[in-house]
C-alpha cells in the first residue's frame, strides 16, 4: 500500500472519530455521522483495493455520488428545507 492510501485511510479513520465525538456532544446529527462515516468507510476500502481498475472506478463513482449530494444538499437549501447558517 503506497504512502497516499495510507494517509487516506488514517484521515478517514480520524474523520469517523470525530464524527463520533460529534454525535457524543450532539445526538440531533446522528443521521448524518452515520451517513458520513459510511461513505468514508466506502472510501477507505477502495483505497484498500489492490487492483488500480477498482481503485479508479470507485474513486469515480465516490466523486460523482458527493457531487450529487452537494446539488441535493444546494437544493434542499434553496427550498427552504434547510435554513442557513
Amino acid at each position: 500500500m503506497s504512502w497516499i492510501a495510507k494517509g487516506v485511510v488514517a484521515g478517514i479513520a480520524f474523520y469517523i472519530l470525530l464524527m463520533a465525538i460529534e454525535v457524543i456532544s450532539h445526538p440531533e446529527v446522528l443521521g448524518g455521522a452515520v451517513a458520513g462515516a459510511v461513505l468514508f468507510g466506502i472510501l477507505a476500502v477502495v483505497f484498500l483495493a489492490k487492483d488500480e481498475e477498482k481503485i479508479h472506478t470507485g474513486e469515480m463513482v465516490l466523486v460523482w455520488v458527493m457531487i450529487l449530494l452537494f446539488v441535493v444538499y444546494g437544493v434542499l437549501c434553496w427550498a427552504g428545507a434547510i435554513p442557513w447558517i
